[in-house]
């Protein structure tokens, strides 16, 4: 395991430092301040991260890119009890606070504690389904938008357009990635179109077209037999 040291004091570096020799840990790395440990990090993914929150005149909240580290679990350590930094460090989902002076027992337990968290969310990334995409609102904020939200999907060129009950949005993402990522949710009637199912209450062969709750949908000569075989296999009305 590859374990990051990021401390400036010498005398906790190096007790820091022993704690993980007897617990036999010896892949080791040691970064004295925050400008050495992000060009570290460049070039480097570690295990896990244990940090000190006062590096000199800086705080190392100030360096941390989340995006950077948002997988890599970390442990702050401090001899301040400013109950902000602690609060700082809830910003980091995979992490764990530890107040100086501490047991190397204490340490120990906080390592294996955040490797049994990161264990388990990577299991659970394996193998739950990602059943939601990430838009961009009005004012260019992320939504997390749930497919069960999407009434159907048009492409055009690079960017495909999302129809909910409400509102609409604007991605650049193919449509032929939706329709191998979400394949279960929507039926392709044109080669431009996905529906989810949960929103057909129609199917209309004459007019050739889909009818959902926001709108028709059109059904090309090329998709017609994909569609007759799901209004068979479902009775749709």
């Amino acid at each position: 395991m590859k374990i990051l040291l990021i401390e400036d004091d010498v005398f906790w570096r190096s007790e820091i430092l022993m704690y993980l020799d007897e617990l036999n840990y010896d892949d080791l790395h040691v970064c004295k301040n925050a400008t050495n440990f992000m060009n570290y990090l460049s070039t480097n993914t570690p295990d896990i991260i244990i940090a000190d929150i006062i590096l000199g005149n800086d705080i190392i909240f100030d360096s941390l890119d989340q995006e950077l580290i948002k997988n890599i679990p970390i442990i702050f350590i401090t001899t301040s009890v400013d109950t902000q930094f602690y609060e700082m460090s809830k910003n980091y989902p995979i992490s764990f606070y530890l107040i100086k002076p501490f047991h190397k027992i204490s340490l120990k337990a906080s390592i294996e504690t955040l490797i049994q968290k990161t264990n388990l969310k990577s299991e659970q990334k394996n193998t739950q389904p990602i059943n939601s995409i990430t838009v961009r609102g009005q004012y260019q904020e992320k939504i997390e938008l749930s497919i069960d939200k999407i009434v159907f999907i048009r492409s055009k060129l690079a960017y495909c357009m999302i129809k909910t009950l409400h509102a609409q949005y604007v991605l650049k993402y193919s449509l032929q990635k939706f329709e191998k990522e979400f394949e279960q949710f929507f039926l392709k009637s044109h080669r431009a179109y996905l529906t989810n199912k949960i929103y057909i209450q129609k199917i209309d062969f004459r007019k050739m077209c889909i009818h959902t709750i926001v709108g028709e949908v059109p059904i090309s000569r090329s998709y017609k037999n994909s569609v007759m075989k799901y209004y068979n296999e479902t009775q749709i009305n």
